[in-house]
């Protein structure tokens, strides 16, 4: 539900936000300030960043920016439905192939709970 409340917000600020690409800045923001109060009351724990860190976590961060960025984008042209089917195809799609990279395959409820989210869409 509160996935769906962010999309159909994101959408509005995309329509009707002078500069919308700010929001992912924002939403950044916001998200590093929580982790750093966490960090500081000790509800959050982290290892010392490292130069092999950055290096191991280069890629994935970028690549998240470009979806993040490319949907963001894409909010004023799709439906905030089309949306949410893609977001749940992506996960089913993501869970069957972590089985097959990983080389184990999906127990009975894994397969329900793909199936259930299949039947969803």
């Amino acid at each position: 539900f509160v996935s769906v409340l962010m999309t159909i917000g994101n959408k509005f600020l995309m329509l009707n936000y002078t500069y919308p690409n700010v929001l992912m800045l924002f939403q950044t923001v916001v998200a590093v300030l929580f982790i750093s109060v966490g960090i500081k009351l000790g509800s959050i724990k982290i290892e010392p960043i490292t130069m092999k860190h950055m290096q191991t976590f280069a890629l994935p961060t970028v690549a998240k920016f470009g979806q993040m960025y490319t949907s963001l984008q894409a909010f004023p042209y799709v439906a905030v439905a089309t949306v949410v089917v893609f977001r749940n195809l992506s996960t089913c799609a993501i869970a069957f192939l972590d089985g097959v990279i990983m080389g184990e395959p999906l127990s009975k409820k894994q397969w329900l709970s793909v199936i259930l989210m299949l039947v969803g869409v």
